[in-house]
């Protein structure tokens, strides 16, 4: 709650969620961010239910296959 009121008066200053983009419905707007930012790091975790399982860290430049694949997968990346 208090965050929250931070984030309205400074919101510059409490800026505290990462980067997130839901695929497959936002992939075209990850690829975008990522060609801006070929040093950032993300984190890819699969759709709820997965306890864990299948999370990988990745770089801005992902092989063509690896594009492919994680862009018709259902779930949630974030910057690192």
């Amino acid at each position: 709650q208090n965050i929250r009121k931070s984030q309205r008066r400074l919101p510059q200053q409490f800026d505290v969620t990462p980067l997130t983009f839901v695929l497959p419905d936002q992939a075209a707007a990850w690829e975008q961010v990522r060609l801006q930012s070929p040093e950032a790091r993300w984190i890819w975790k699969p759709v709820n239910s997965s306890c864990g399982r299948g999370i990988r860290i990745l770089r801005s430049e992902l092989r063509t296959e690896d594009q492919k694949r994680l862009s018709r997968r259902r779930g949630v990346v974030q910057r690192y």
